[in-house]
């Protein structure tokens, strides 16, 4: 799952979950925008993180393969 401020110029927040793993990508600590840091997570959080993504995004679609990513659309800000 990912968010974005079209307004504002940053960074996405987003999460990338299983139901096996999650990694949760957190705020630098070395400056306000960046996000060189993150925190793995195990199965209990993943499936935790994997209901709230489909449940935030219920017309989103599942995206398993490498195709899928390719066929997403791409957007310039």
């Amino acid at each position: 799952m990912r968010s974005v401020d079209l307004r504002i110029k940053r960074q996405e927040r987003f999460f990338v979950a299983s139901e096996t793993a999650a990694v949760v990508p957190l705020p630098s600590f070395h400056g306000a925008d960046g996000f060189d840091c993150g925190v793995l997570l195990g199965r209990e959080a993943a499936v935790g993180l994997v209901h709230h993504g489909r449940e935030a995004c219920a017309s989103a679609r599942p995206v398993e393969t490498t195709e899928a990513v390719r066929a997403l659309p791409v957007r310039h800000i």
